[in-house]
This record gives structure tokens, C-alpha cells and sequence, in this order.
């Protein structure tokens, strides 16, 4: 009777486990059925981060990936978002053949203004639909390299875009600004912590100069003319010289840029005032520059004598060129 009872109780407790495993199982299949469908939802969002965020779920936690889930995917390829439509495609590929009714999206990107999401499309065409040629393979190779110098490129954009926001200090400030010059309009979300770095930053010489560079890159000329302006006032020469360099690369059009140039060739930094006969120089300025150089040619004095015999020289070099 006590053996009885011992395998009726071995017999129920084999019963409960494996209905709590069953069960178990069940409730991790929802919680992630639960997950997909969210993220479906949100890769339909009119927030452009929670498409982001979807997508980037989707790239991060392969075991999201799900047949449901692909017609929201396919269509997130033709995202108005560049984010959206690099981390799809990327996903889109990971799916490999189950992903075939994807193609002539795929197909499409492969024309997207875009060049990363140009590489991805091509790179997962091959994926869905399993056809891969010699010259796929060549051309991986070498499609490769390019996509992992333009991933550097964004990891390098959103540091520094990272950086930036978070003040002042910081000794890459000035490099970190140089890299989103590069990216030009592209960059225009770093425009606000490029100006207040400008403003703002009293003791970062090097950085504020960069700062009315970048400026200048990423801002119309507009948008960009104050700051060169007020930069040749400042008291910091290595910021004033910064200006007048700018200003005789994207100033030529404005009828303020000679002026201010011209009353830069009575600065005390011979520096600056290199920097602006440089400027008036590339903009081939008339009669009245002339006149000034020919001044600078005969007559500069600096107690630096380097300087003064720099700076002679290049006024006669300038107009020679008039």
C-alpha cells in the first residue's frame, strides 16, 4: 500500500511539472508574440523614434524575427527615415528565402539616394533569393569594405553628435566639430551645440574656432554670416583668424565680407591679418583692396619680424594676381 501511494504521488508530481513546463512554454510564446506585435505597431508610428526603435529591436533580437512580421518590414524599406530603412534591410537579409516576397522593394533600394542603404539592399538580394553568382561574391568582397568604412563614418557622426551635447569640456571638442563639418547640411542637427560651443565656450580656443568652421559647413551662409562676423570682433585672435578664413571661403556674395575684411588688415595678430588678405584674395576684390594691399606690401610693421615680412609677401602675392 505505501509503494502504491509513493508511485501515485511520483505519477502526479511528473503530472504538474509538466504541465507548469507546458504552461511555462506557452506563457514565453505569448510574452514574445506580445513583443512582435508591438513592434509591428510601432514600425507604423507617425514618431519616426519609435520606427527607429522598432527597427533596431527587431536588428538586435533575431528570435523577434517572425513570418507576420515581415510585410511591416517590407514596407518600412520605403521608410521616409534612413535609419528605419538601413536596419530593415538588414533584418530583411537575416530572414534569407523567407523573405523572397521582398525582393522588388529590395530591388528598389538598391537606388536609394542613400549609399548604405544602397550596400545593404544589394548585399541581402542575394540572401532571399539564394542565386549567388561569382561576380556576387567579387562584389561582396568588395562592397564590404566600403560598408564598413561608411559604419564608421556614423558611429564617428553620432559620437560626435553625442558629444557635443554635453557642454564645454572635453579635449576632442575641436575634432569631434571637424567631423561634422564633413557631413556639411546633412549635420544640421549639431548647429545649435555648434553655436553655443561658439558662444559659450570662452576657454576652448581651438574649439570655438573650429566651432565657426563647422557653422559655416552645416548652415547656410545666412544662417552662418552673424557668427563669422561677431568672430572677427573677438577678443581671441586664433578666433578671429578662424572668421576670416571662413568668411573668404563662403562669403564672396556678401556685400559685409570686404569691409570687414578690409578693416581686419589693421588687426594686431599678423595672423589675422594673413588670414584676410587669403580671403579677399580668393574673391579677386577690386580698386579699392588693392590700394590696401599695396599699403600692407610697403609698409606693414610688426615688432615679430617674420611676421611682418610674411605678411608683405603675401599682399605683393595677392596683387600680382588682381
Amino acid at each position: 500500500m505505501q509503494k502504491f501511494s509513493i508511485l501515485i504521488l511520483a505519477v502526479a508530481l511528473f503530472v504538474l511539472f509538466s504541465t507548469s513546463s507546458i504552461f511555462a512554454s506557452d506563457c514565453e510564446k505569448l510574452k514574445k508574440e506580445a513583443r512582435i506585435d508591438c513592434l509591428i505597431d510601432l514600425l507604423a508610428s507617425e514618431d519616426v523614434s519609435d520606427r527607429r526603435h522598432a527597427a533596431e529591436m527587431f536588428l538586435t533580437w533575431k528570435s523577434l524575427c517572425a513570418d507576420r512580421a515581415l510585410p511591416a518590414l517590407t514596407r518600412a524599406v520605403q521608410d521616409p527615415d534612413v535609419e528605419v530603412r538601413r536596419a530593415v534591410l538588414q533584418v530583411l537579409r537575416g530572414y534569407g528565402k523567407k523573405a523572397a516576397s521582398a525582393e522588388p522593394v529590395i530591388r528598389e533600394a538598391m537606388r536609394d539616394p542613400d549609399r548604405l542603404v544602397q550596400i545593404y539592399a544589394i548585399e541581402a538580394l542575394p540572401a532571399i533569393t539564394g542565386d549567388y553568382q561569382e561576380e556576387d561574391r567579387l562584389q561582396s568582397s568588395r562592397l564590404s569594405f566600403e560598408r564598413r568604412k561608411l559604419e564608421q563614418e556614423i558611429r564617428e557622426y553620432d559620437m560626435a553628435i553625442r558629444h557635443l551635447e554635453t557642454g564645454c569640456s572635453g579635449r576632442y571638442t575641436s575634432t569631434y566639430l571637424k567631423t561634422l563639418a564633413k557631413h556639411g547640411q546633412d549635420a544640421m542637427e549639431a548647429l545649435p551645440s555648434a553655436v553655443r560651443i561658439f558662444q559659450e565656450c570662452k576657454d576652448e580656443l581651438s574649439a570655438r574656432a573650429q566651432a565657426l568652421r563647422t557653422i559655416a559647413a552645416i548652415g547656410p551662409i545666412e544662417t552662418a554670416a552673424p557668427y563669422l562676423f561677431l568672430g572677427l570682433k573677438d577678443e581671441k585672435g586664433m578666433v578671429r583668424e578662424a572668421a576670416a578664413e571662413t568668411l573668404g571661403k563662403v562669403g564672396g556674395q556678401l556685400p559685409e565680407t570686404m569691409p570687414a575684411l578690409l578693416e581686419a588688415f589693421g588687426d594686431e595678430d599678423p595672423d589675422v591679418v594673413l588670414a584676410a588678405i587669403d580671403a579677399l584674395c580668393q574673391n579677386n576684390a577690386g580698386p579699392e583692396v588693392a590700394e590696401e594691399l599695396r599699403k600692407l606690401r610697403d609698409g606693414y610693421e610688426n615688432k615679430v619680424r617674420f611676421k611682418q615680412k610674411k605678411v608683405r609677401k603675401a599682399a605683393a602675392a595677392c596683387l600680382e594676381k588682381q
